[in-house]
């Protein structure tokens, strides 16, 4: 079993106790698929290992906060720009997955 960090641990460990390290992306995709979302992935910086995620419990985020990074201006290898091309698609293919299940979201409310 991988052990987190001993501060990531203080941290949720208040909250909730994972058993393993791997449950933490299952239990954030849970909470992404809930109708209305609870949290919300931020598009990777450059050199950052993991993605981040944001609560929405007081609302969405600063589209700015979600936006993709520019490419960069200097000189880059054509992995690095393929790379920033894939994270770029996945980033709005995320942001109009999102938008359509909030447009569902209201649309089942009609009903209730």
């Amino acid at each position: 079993m991988t052990s987190p960090s001993p501060l990531g641990r203080t941290r949720t460990e208040r909250m909730h106790r994972f058993d393993d390290l791997s449950d933490v992306p299952s239990t954030l995709q849970h909470l992404m698929r809930r109708v209305p979302p609870l949290v919300k992935m931020l598009f990777r910086q450059p050199r950052t290992k993991e993605p981040r995620y944001v609560h929405l419990l007081a609302g969405d985020v600063d589209a700015g906060d979600a936006v993709p990074p520019a490419v960069k201006a200097s000189v880059s290898s054509p992995l690095d720009d393929r790379t920033n091309a894939l994270e770029e698609a996945v980033w709005t293919l995320e942001k109009r997955v999102s938008e359509i299940e909030q447009q569902l979201a209201n649309f089942r409310k009609r009903f209730e």
